[in-house]
C-alpha cells in the first residue's frame, strides 16, 4: 500500500514537472522574442535616424560588429530552448531585410538629387 502512494506520488511530481518544463519553454519564447524584438527595432532607429552616404557607410561598417556582439550576448545569456537560434535569426533577418530596404531607397533619393 505505501509503495502505491509512492508510486503515485512519483508520478505525480513527474507530471508536475513536464508541465512547469513546457511552461518555462513557452515563456522563454516569448521573453525571448519580445527581448530580441525591442532590440533591434532600436537598432533600427539608430541606424536610420542619419540618413546621408557617409553616415549609412559608417553605420553598416559597425554593425557587423554590433550584430556579433548581440549574438554573443543572446547565447550566453538566454536559456537553451529548441527554437532559441531560429528565433534569433527570424529577428536578425527581419532587421537586415528592413535595413537592406532602407538603404536602397536612400541611395536612390540621394543618387537622384
Amino acid at each position: 500500500m505505501e509503495s502505491n502512494y509512492l508510486e503515485l506520488f512519483q508520478l505525480y511530481i513527474q507530471q508536475k514537472f513536464e508541465e512547469l518544463k513546457l511552461q518555462n519553454m513557452n515563456e522563454c519564447r516569448v521573453l525571448s522574442t519580445n527581448t530580441l524584438t525591442q532590440l533591434f527595432s532600436e537598432l533600427n532607429q539608430r541606424f536610420m535616424s542619419d540618413t546621408s552616404p557617409t553616415s549609412l557607410s559608417q553605420n553598416v561598417k559597425t554593425l557587423d560588429y554590433t550584430l556579433d556582439e548581440i549574438q554573443n550576448l543572446y547565447d550566453v545569456n538566454v536559456h537553451d530552448f529548441s527554437e532559441k537560434y531560429l528565433i534569433f535569426l527570424n529577428a536578425k533577418s527581419s532587421f537586415l531585410n528592413d535595413l537592406v530596404f532602407f538603404i536602397h531607397v536612400n541611395l536612390e533619393n540621394h543618387n537622384q538629387n
